[in-house]
This record gives C-alpha cells, structure tokens and sequence, in this order.
C-alpha cells in the first residue's frame, strides 16, 4: 500500500515538472555598469543608472511592426529606475542600454533581440 502511495506521487511530481509551463526569460542589455531588461512577459523595460558619473542612462526599445520609444533614468546611481510599458497588447521585440551625456552622442550597448 505504501508503495503504491510513493509511485503514485512520483508520478505526480514528474507530471508538474513535465507539464509545468515555461516562464518567460527577459532580456538584458548592459552598457558598462548601466543595464536596462524587459519583463511583465515582454510588456514592460525598466533601465538602471548604476554609475555615478554625471550620465544619465535610457533603454531604446522596439516594440510591435517596428515603432521605437525609450524610457529614461537620468538621476544618477541611487538605486531608482526607471520603467514603462507598451501600450496596449504589443511586445518588446529587443532593446539597447545608451548612455545619455549632455552635448555628445550617445554612446550604447549591444542590441538585444528575441
């Protein structure tokens, strides 16, 4: 009888981990210390100003057929950031993490994309 009961959660447990549904895994963008990720399943970037230099950093994004926003964290390192969402249904397709120093070009990282 005993037996019975443990095969028996085996076979429960083996069904959670077979059937269980697979999380969404964000992507992150790094510029130096500075970083910006996705989240909320594609919906949402948040950006974070991790260096304490006088530079304010942003996240561009692209989202849907191709439009592009960025959000922007321009405060500082003090353990703040700074996120939005897109509107309405439309996913995240890839973002960048810039740097935004006043009178240069903006200097970024890597795109990510899905």
């Amino acid at each position: 009888m005993r037996i019975r009961r443990l095969a028996a959660a085996g076979v429960a447990v083996a069904g959670l981990v077979v059937f269980a549904p697979a999380t969404a895994s964000a992507l992150w963008s790094y510029n130096g210390d500075d970083y910006s990720y996705d989240h909320n399943s594609r919906n949402n970037i948040t950006t974070c100003d991790k260096e304490s230099d006088q530079t304010g950093v942003k996240a561009v994004y692209e989202y849907g057929l191709g439009a592009r926003d960025e959000v922007k964290d321009g405060d500082g390192n003090n353990g703040v950031c700074a996120g939005e969402g897109t509107p309405g249904p439309l996913l995240i397709n890839g973002h960048q993490t810039c740097e935004t120093p006043h009178f240069w070009p903006d200097s970024c990282g890597n795109w990510k994309r899905y």
